[in-house]
């Protein structure tokens, strides 16, 4: 089924993701969302070269969001290089600086997916109450599995 999530689930309410609408905000690439629960993603270097995902969404606070480098393998499909859990505070979050471990990515292309689950053991009970067990995100990137458990992701090239 065209546009179905690859584990099988559905997005909520039939909705189609959006693409973010991108651009440069001097060295960041900024990514801003007008439909689902993110609405910016702003990514910038280290003063190491290891990169920064920074965002704003209206998660409850404490909500854990992974965020993942990915690279493309020889075959075109997305492998993990580097992960790390961010915690929302405020409405915003902010990774801890992603590379591999043999050094900085390279200039290029970077592949990042963001992710925020709400089923148990995924939150806190008061997020996972503060969320209604994420049933309360609706749009871009919100998905409910096979077995009920809402999961939020978003994957973004980023020119970096």
């Amino acid at each position: 089924m065209p546009g179905a999530p690859p584990d099988g689930g559905s997005t909520r309410a039939g909705a189609r993701d959006v693409p973010p609408e991108t651009s440069r905000a001097g060295s960041a690439f900024l990514a801003l969302y007008r439909d689902g629960p993110l609405s910016e993603l702003r990514i910038v270097r280290a003063t190491d070269g290891r990169l920064v995902v920074a965002g704003a969404a209206d998660f409850p606070a404490g909500t854990k969001i992974t965020v993942a480098l990915l690279s493309r393998t020889a075959r075109g499909e997305l492998e993990p290089v580097a992960s790390t859990r961010a915690i929302v505070d405020l409405g915003h979050f902010m990774s801890a600086p992603l590379g591999p471990a043999s050094g900085p990515p390279p200039p290029g292309l970077q592949v990042f997916k963001v992710t925020a689950a709400f089923g148990p053991g995924d939150q806190d009970p008061d997020v996972l109450r503060a969320a209604d067990d994420g049933r309360r995100y609706r749009g871009s990137g919100v998905r409910e599995q096979s077995g009920g458990r809402i999961v939020f992701d978003t994957t973004l090239e980023a020119p970096l």
